[in-house]
């Protein structure tokens, strides 16, 4: 594979992970003709915090000063704390991307744009591209403007809404917008991300990648045309406002498509799901389940390859698997945590699934459950077990390990028409009784009540997602105290003592006072699909809900643990950003000691370090990388000393002549590469094989001693 065409292929496959993580919802219109992707994002500067994150706010809004400092204190070059400078400017600011689709390769034309905080865009455009002209970045000018080259094209760079924001497009003379969209955010709110998804021409794109690279799987792809082709558009938006936090996401006339993809659109969430879920409930989780679009795929796959999966699962076990357990399971999955299973965390989890046919489940189980303990039994000596008890006039199992003191008993039940799985007995118990009773649910909590308030259609839906923030928070209080502590330490300065964030965390009580529960549906709006979350409004509480519905962490390598996440990884990145500037001027000027070197010499390379040194090119320190020493003391940042004559004056634009082998061979951190045109690249280790792998790169890897 070429170098450009592996490129090509790494760009798509980053495509096709930014839109895995898009919501299930689609693309209004505005997008224009041929939008593909509109991205925008408010920038933290834009963001209006909740009361309680005020102090915390403020502290964010400082990292930047201290992130700024970083550069210095590692001894890296100005141009990293310049660097670092207008990283966070672009943070701070409001951002555009917009993909469109072309008929040129690579197909899709990209647009980018900023509106930095603190500094105009013309500012903004001008250090950039001063700092790339310095650090021999892949920038070049001419009559018609100034542009940056990339593994895909030529982008050009400029500054537009009367240069207050910057514009980088390549493939189209269209720039992005960076003005907010809304999408069914309520009124009054302030949307800080939105987004829309143009699935179908998304798709399409994907499609004709993968036909030139693997045209085998072109009959494949035909066989599923219809899951690109009929794909709906899709639109998204974060928000908030002085109560609640907000996201919304709507597919737009992708009623058919979602049908094929295994959504029945009659399946919605009727009281008896709520009737079997206690009051006391602190999570809920509701939603459609059926496996059969899973299995039709699964058919077409073993019809294709001649096999018979589920006849040979059959013959094995003596039962049949598809029949009497996966397509059995369904319409619905209902998922809970409460104070009554198991004292409201993870330990207190209850599943229940209904089931198609009960009795022939249960008649499945119980040779399934023979055959295991037979297995058990003669594998782990009957250290593990499954093992039958009454509870609640039910048949209840229990997975145990008989003399073994693990806190693991996982336990399950066939209840009339459903399947409950619980954590431990205690959980199973509780959960068969709340299903026996006639009593208080769910549906009864004013706290449910006030979460869904609101936010529900009057003509039901497909989905309900519950959680008692307030319950929650109030458990991960001291978790969000001590990340609390993390950031103020993060943005105070060895250096200045008077930058000080001050105590960010409120109260206890203020903290926990007011504390609104979080409630989303999903529902069918004719023939959209529309998502609703809205959360409790400050960021603060929603970090301590979560960090208790992970575990409720605690102890202090916990704490030791978290303070390190929340302040180490903007230092480190930091830190490398001005290691990788540091290591880039460092192979530049390596390279043009070089060039300048046969330049003086008649088109001779140099054939040591020694004649560049004692003849003024360069300096000893110019040889040390910023990532080494190299683990092997075979060289840190090194050139090619067997070079022939008149190689460097050709001035080959993928000719390597340097590199910061310490990089390379420690691993880490992005790798600097010298080319004897004069230009440098920062590169990942892959891209740094692939450009050595070319024929006019013969012979560097055993140059630099790289194999």
């Amino acid at each position: 594979m070429t170098r450009n065409r592996t490129r090509h292929f790494a760009l798509v496959a980053s495509f096709a992970g930014l839109a895995a993580t898009a919501p299930l919802s689609v693309l209004a219109q505005e997008g224009g003709d041929d939008a593909v992707i509109d991205l925008r994002f408010g920038g933290l500067a834009n963001i209006e915090p909740h009361g309680k994150d005020a102090a915390a706010y403020e502290a964010v809004m400082m990292l930047g000063e201290r992130l700024a400092e970083i550069p210095e204190e590692t001894d890296g070059p100005e141009e990293a704390r310049a660097l670092i400078e207008l990283a966070w400017s672009w943070l701070s600011g409001s951002t555009g991307l917009q993909l469109t689709q072309t008929n040129q390769a690579p197909g899709l034309a990209l647009a980018l744009a900023a509106t930095p905080h603190g500094m105009s865009g013309d500012e903004f455009t001008g250090i950039v591209t001063e700092i790339m002209r310095e650090t021999g970045g892949p920038i070049d000018e001419d009559d018609q403007g100034t542009y940056l080259s990339t593994p895909i094209g030529r982008a050009r760079i400029e500054t537009v809404n009367d240069g207050s924001t910057m514009s980088i497009t390549l493939g189209t003379e269209d720039h992005a917008s960076t003005d907010p969209l809304m999408y069914d955010l309520p009124a009054g709110s302030t949307s800080l991300m939105s987004g829309q998804f143009h699935l179908q021409r998304f798709g399409q794109f994907i499609v004709q990648i993968i036909s030139e690279e693997e045209p085998e799987l072109g009959e494949f792809i035909e066989q599923y045309r219809w899951v690109i082709d009929e794909a709906p558009l899709v639109d998204f938006a974060y928000g908030n406002d002085a109560d609640y936090q907000y996201i919304t996401s709507r597919a737009h006339d992708g009623k058919d498509w979602l049908v094929k993809l295994g959504m029945d659109p009659d399946v919605t969430i009727t009281g008896d799901q709520f009737a079997d879920v206690p009051q006391d409930a602190t999570t809920l989780y509701i939603f459609p389940f059926s496996l059969d679009f899973i299995l039709n795929i699964v058919d077409q796959l073993a019809e294709a390859e001649g096999e018979d999966p589920f006849g040979e699962l059959e013959d094995a076990l003596g039962f049949d698997v598809r029949g009497d357990v996966l397509e059995n399971l369904g319409p619905r999955f209902t998922y809970y945590q409460s104070l009554s299973t198991g004292g409201g965390g993870l330990t207190s989890a209850v599943m229940i699934c209904e089931l198609e046919d009960a009795e022939r489940l249960a008649s499945t189980h119980a040779e399934l459950r023979n055959q295991l303990n037979d297995v058990l039994s003669e594998e782990a000596r009957g250290y593990v077990r499954v093992r039958s008890w009454e509870a609640a006039g039910h048949e209840v199992f229990s997975l145990t390990t008989p003399g073994i003191p693990l806190p693991f008993e996982p336990s399950w039940s066939i209840a009339g028409d459903s399947l409950v799985l619980a954590a431990s007995p205690v959980g199973i118990v509780a959960a068969l009784e709340q299903i026996n009773t006639d009593g208080a649910s769910i549906a009864d909590s004013p706290v449910f009540k006030a979460a869904m308030a609101g936010i529900t259609p009057e003509d039901g839906v497909s989905t309900v997602t519950f959680s008692n923030t307030e319950w929650f928070a109030g458990q991960g209080y001291s978790t969000a105290n001590f990340m609390a502590s993390a950031l103020a330490n993060a943005v105070r300065s060895p250096s200045d003592p008077t930058r000080d964030a001050g105590m960010l965390m409120p109260g206890y009580h203020e903290f926990t006072s007011g504390i609104k529960p979080m409630g989303a549906v999903e529902y069918w709006e004719g023939d959209d699909y529309v998502a609703m979350m809205r959360m409790e409004g400050s960021v603060l509480v929603e970090v301590a809900e979560f960090s208790t519905q992970m575990g409720g962490i605690r102890g202090l390598a916990a704490i030791a643990a978290l303070q390190a996440g929340a302040a180490l990884p903007a230092l480190q990145s930091a830190r490398e950003s001005a290691q990788q500037v540091k290591a880039a001027s460092q192979v530049r000027s390596l390279v043009m000691a070089a060039v300048t070197y046969s330049i003086d010499h008649d088109g001779n390379g140099p054939d040591s370090y020694d004649v560049l040194i004692e003849n003024g090119y360069i300096g000893w320190e110019m040889l040390s990388s910023p990532a080494g020493p190299a683990y092997d003391d075979l060289g840190d940042i090194v050139l090619r000393l067997d070079l022939d004559d008149g190689q460097l004056s050709e001035y080959n634009a993928d000719f390597v002549i340097a590199i910061d082998r310490a990089a390379y061979v420690n691993g880490g951190m992005d790798v600097s590469v010298g080319f004897a045109d004069g230009h440098v690249e920062t590169l990942s280790y892959w891209e740094v094989d692939e450009i050595l792998d070319l024929d006019e790169n013969t012979g560097a890897r055993e140059a630099f001693q790289l194999d």
